[in-house]
């Protein structure tokens, strides 16, 4: 599915191929260069995430990053069609709506209708929060937020790759993460626990940077196992129950007062008995029976981490 943004100069349209990475700013080592002194020397990224999805992240510019005529504070995934304004300039972000996976029904005449691939795939699931988002962008100017929301997603990405996963969205201040977990699902299990270890501590670093004293900036995690319904060549996004129970669970850290909560399912493939958490049940919207969890702070976490890897 390629990507690419338009600049108009005068009667010239430019056009930039998105890579991994594109950066935009006023400094001509950029990806595309921005001649306007109200532009910073290093203003915004267009950053591809998982499969072909693109967030524009604007990197704490003086005068912001504008997407659709609204200012813009933390990462936001681009459609095509999208109109980027950086100081004076005004850029269109453009992606291919239909891929080769996408294919069309030809039994219908007269009509074409496209369907999605799609294959059903054991996983594991991560999905972490900031908590107190709202209060932090009441404490920090908007230039500090934008700064800290472009680091947070380029720190939290490496993370997960370095322990084998892949991240499915970026959602304002959240993550969605997840491990295919054929052939060592208990692996992967404790790959994505390492893994919220890991988010809480580079979320607390870049608070005791950034913000003012006696205020901590902290994650919630939720973390499940279940089948998902993975999209082939689209933008590759994990569907279905075990997603959605996936958000439940950490929206349930806020009312439990705890840091993490793991499914059963998850739970059940790490070893050892020196991770026990506390017991709980969520009852999930639609099903009968309610799931069976564990809730876990980060210092329990960390002890079954050490405990592990010994």
């Amino acid at each position: 599915m390629p990507a690419y943004i338009e600049l108009f100069q005068g009667e010239k349209c430019l056009k930039y191929p998105c890579g991994p990475v594109v950066a935009l700013g006023r400094d001509p080592t950029n990806t595309v260069p921005l001649d306007d002194p109200t532009v910073s020397r290093n203003h915004a990224l267009i950053r591809m995430v998982g499969r072909e999805q693109y967030y524009l992240i604007d990197v704490g510019s003086r005068n912001g990053s504008f997407l659709n005529d609204r200012r813009i504070s933390t990462p936001k995934l681009l459609q095509s069609g999208d109109v980027i304004a950086i100081g004076s300039t005004s850029l269109i972000f453009h992606q291919d709506e239909i891929s080769e996976n996408i294919l069309p029904d030809e039994g219908l005449r007269g009509s074409t209708v496209l369907h999605v691939a799609w294959k059903v795939v054991l996983m594991t699931i991560l999905v972490a929060d900031i908590r107190g988002f709202t209060r932090l962008t009441e404490s920090i100017s908007i230039r500090d937020l934008t700064e800290v929301m472009s680091q947070w997603i380029e720190l939290v990405e490496k993370a997960v790759e370095k322990r084998n996963g892949r991240v499915d969205k970026f959602i304002g201040d959240a993550v969605m993460a997840v491990w295919d977990n054929e052939g060592d699902p208990g692996g992967y299990v404790l790959e994505s626990l390492r893994t919220s270890w890991e988010i809480h501590e580079l979320t607390q670093n870049l608070g005791k940077k950034y913000l003012p004293e006696a205020t901590e900036l902290q994650v919630g995690v939720g973390i499940n196992s279940g089948e998902a319904a993975l999209g082939v060549g689209t933008d590759n996004t994990a569907l279905g129950d075990a997603v959605n129970l996936a958000f439940r669970l950490e929206s349930t850290t806020k009312e439990w007062n705890c840091d993490v909560v793991i499914s059963e399912s998850s739970f059940c493939h790490l070893r050892g008995e020196i991770l026990k958490g506390r017991e709980e049940v969520v009852t999930v919207r639609g099903k009968s029976v309610p799931t069976r969890v564990r809730a876990l702070t980060f210092d329990e976490v960390r002890k079954y981490i050490k405990w592990a890897e010994s």
